[in-house]
């Protein structure tokens, strides 16, 4: 009986080992065998100075950083933003957002290998009656739809190149920061900190935006540094998160912002602190309040 008994565990042991094998067999192999489509686009963006009737070249670079080979498509659309938080739109043709429509392609429909980087060209045709200022445009780079998804849409996935052009010329370049934000009290991570920038010219402009935070000792925790583009007629409200701070402490911050010979500071206090903090502090009084007032009939007694 005991043979048999150990004959019956061999087996089982050698039926699970078998499972176990074939199972990691199964998920190297769908690993191994999985279809990652990846498109990348560089640079992300072109600054430039031109005249009106100008001619400009230029070029991108489309790379497949995936698995497979695929296609994909050039085209242009206007570029302009719909909040203060500077949400992307690619749709509404504002007045200077018509750079889509200098641009021109040498060729708009590609095919690349895994691994593979195309350079593709482009000519920009700066109309001789543009007006001067910032015109603006995005150039895209998509794939075509390799089958569907669970919801039947085409998956594609695209990539943008946005262009910043100044056409020479009298424009007006105006900024002023209308305000730092620093809320005092934050309950997590991350903690944020705030410029409120305005673009009252009609032509965008850099801001050179810094925050830094130390602690009750003098050392740095935190230090933030940025150049966000402002665009003409638009408010932007750049925020610079400390992202890893502490679940608890007290720090002292201070903001820069530095535009158009401009320069701008704050400095204030932030306590990083759970929401039921208060509840404790205002706990800590009640019983301070009713240990005093006991101690004071006491000694009047």
């Amino acid at each position: 009986m005991r043979n048999t008994s150990s004959i019956i565990k061999g087996a089982l042991l050698l039926v699970v080992m078998a499972m176990g094998s074939a199972t990691f067999t199964a998920e190297a192999n769908a690993q191994q065998g999985e279809a990652v489509e990846r498109i990348t686009l560089s640079p992300s963006s072109r600054t430039l100075k031109a005249n009106a009737g100008d001619v400009i070249d230029g070029t991108m670079k489309v790379a497949n950083t995936g698995t497979i080979a695929f296609d994909f498509t050039l085209y242009a659309r206007p570029y302009s933003v719909s909040s203060e938080q500077y949400d992307p739109n690619f749709t509404d043709p504002t007045p200077n957002a018509d750079v889509y429509k200098w641009v021109q392609f040498e060729q708009t429909k590609y095919h690349v290998e895994p691994g593979e980087t195309i350079e593709a060209g482009y000519t920009l045709r700066v109309p001789a009656n543009a007006a001067p200022g910032g015109h603006y445009g995005v150039l895209f780079a998509e794939t075509e739809g390799r089958g569907t998804n669970t919801t039947g849409i085409d998956r594609q996935k695209r990539v943008g190149k946005v262009i910043y052009a100044t056409v020479n010329g009298e424009h007006e370049t105006k900024g002023l920061l209308r305000e730092f934000i620093l809320p005092f009290w934050q309950t997590k991570a991350p903690v944020v900190s705030s410029a409120r920038i305005v673009n009252a010219g009609n032509v965008d402009f850099r801001a050179k935006v810094a925050t830094t935070a130390t602690d009750v000792f003098g050392r740095t925790k935190f230090r933030y540094i940025g150049d966000p583009i402002v665009l003409p007629d638009t408010t932007r409200l750049v925020e610079m998160k400390w992202e890893n701070a502490p679940s608890f402490g007290i720090f002292k911050v201070r903001q820069t912002a530095a535009f158009l010979n401009q320069k701008h500071s704050n400095e204030g206090y932030v306590l990083i602190a759970p929401v039921w903090f208060p509840i404790i502090i205002v706990l800590l009084i009640a019983f301070g309040g009713v240990y005093v007032l006991r101690q004071w009939r006491k000694n009047r007694r």
